[in-house]
């Protein structure tokens, strides 16, 4: 009788530690999906405050490329060429670069964590 009891015993402990174990785990990838979440939120963030200091219509071109429009479906719902969306994207661009050149490092923990 007493070797049954410490072998149930036994078996207890070890479902304990590896239910402890699981728990771990699961706190550890939370506070990773967490972290993750406030990384990305706060390059968003810093991402649309440097969009929103761009001209207008630079600003726009920027946004529906960001959403996928191509430069022939920006010109044609702006009323502009396709020469002048390609100019202001560039434009656009090469001053969010400029705008964002302190914040690469967030950026670039974004993309990491992205992988």
């Amino acid at each position: 009788m007493s070797a049954r009891n410490l072998c149930m015993d036994q078996l207890k402990r070890q479902k304990a530690a590896e239910n402890y174990l699981d728990y771990s785990r699961q706190q550890d990838e939370a506070e990773e999906s967490f972290l993750g979440e406030v990384i990305r939120e706060e390059t968003y963030r810093i991402l649309y405050a440097a969009i929103d200091k761009l001209p207008w219509q630079t600003r726009q071109i920027v946004l529906m490329c960001m959403d996928g429009d191509s430069n022939n479906e920006v010109a044609e719902k702006l009323g502009i060429s396709v020469n002048t969306v390609k100019t202001l994207k560039k434009n656009g661009y090469a001053t969010l670069r400029q705008l964002l050149a302190n914040e690469y490092v967030i950026f670039l923990f974004f993309l990491l964590e992205q992988l």
